[in-house]
């Protein structure tokens, strides 16, 4: 596999966010990099022509209730504001 650099440390640290003992964390890791990781920690599976496939869990959609639309030009005469 393609050698990448890592990406250099956030300054605003997970352990900020509530998060502690954890090994290197990644974030925007370019496609190649993101299937090295995922493969070398046994998270995820090369399927048949090449995505990558996890088990995610049971508990990890988005609430029903947690929906957001955004007042953007595309949309904004699309949708009833009830204002």
């Amino acid at each position: 596999m393609q050698e990448f650099s890592p990406i250099p440390h956030s300054s605003l640290g997970l352990d900020r966010q509530g998060l502690s003992n954890l090994k290197a964390a990644y974030w925007n890791l370019p496609t190649p990099a993101l299937y090295e990781e995922a493969l070398k920690r046994n998270e995820g599976i090369m399927a048949h022509l090449g995505p990558l496939v996890v088990r995610t869990g049971q508990f990890t959609g988005r609430s029903p209730n947690d929906k957001f639309v955004v007042d953007e030009p595309s949309s904004r005469d699309k949708i009833w504001w009830a204002r």
